[in-house]
């Protein structure tokens, strides 16, 4: 999936902008909602029946708000991972990191071409171990990265169902809010509007639980990459740096 900075940074300023209008829409049909049962043709019986669903859905939406300004918190997060996994790929840690596995290969030494001895033995022994080493390195350079881009892209499509539900469950509001003409019609709306952000808040949370499930991944994975850093295939010493001192 490739990442767009733009598209991404335009979805979160979408989605900061509807968490606002949401309340804004809230705050009008609750005042729309108490203004329609106290019409001097609505009953009694019906103008309770008004206010108690008035007051039903204005919870529930206090209740999502607060929900999505919190999820909203961590809307940073897939940028800066985007852009962590991009520094792990690139030349500035796995393109360094192979070219020095590659350069310091016995094949690819160009001093004992001309030089030899005990000497040049020595130094082909303390260098040979660099290039193992430097290769571990870009290997777990490209693991970190994909697994960054993984937790990245799951956030995007984590933040997209956030935008895309928000969308909808403003119409539902302001459907519900249009009803307040009469002033009858708000029973039937509020259940609607429920059921709209009840529908839609599933599929919210099947997209947080994608976005836990691929954390989850992410979190062994760099354990897995933990214990590869201290392996002693690449890192002999007691999983440090081979020592490069002949």
């Amino acid at each position: 999936m490739e990442f767009s900075k733009t598209a991404f940074e335009e979805l979160i300023e979408k989605i900061e902008r509807n968490i606002r209008k949401l309340g804004e829409h809230n705050a009008d049909f609750a005042k729309k909602g108490e203004s329609a049962a106290n019409k001097w043709y609505i009953p009694g019986p019906l103008a309770r029946v008004i206010i108690a669903a008035v007051n039903k859905l204005v919870k529930f939406i206090n209740w999502v708000t607060k929900k999505l300004t919190d999820l909203f918190k961590g809307s940073f997060a897939p940028l800066t991972l985007h852009l962590d996994s991009l520094v792990w790929q690139d030349e500035t840690v796995r393109g360094k990191a192979s070219s020095a596995s590659s350069n310091t290969m016995k094949v690819n030494l160009l001093a004992p071409r001309k030089w030899e001895g005990d000497g040049a033995d020595s130094y082909v022994g303390a260098i040979w171990g660099q290039s193992a080493a430097a290769g571990r390195v870009s290997t777990s350079a490209v693991s970190i990265s994909d697994t960054l881009s993984s937790v990245a892209n799951a956030g995007i499509l984590f933040y997209a169902a956030m935008g895309a539900f928000l969308v909808q469950f403003i119409f539902a509001v302001i459907a519900a809010a249009g009803t307040a003409a009469t002033g009858i019609g708000i029973p039937i709306a509020v259940v609607t509007a429920m059921g709209e952000g009840a529908a839609g808040w599933l599929v919210v949370g099947g997209a947080l639980a994608a976005l836990a499930k691929i954390l989850s991944e992410a979190s062994k994975a760099l354990g897995d990459l933990k214990g590869d850093s201290v392996d002693d295939t690449g890192f002999p010493e007691d999983g440090h740096w081979p020592s490069g001192t002949a």
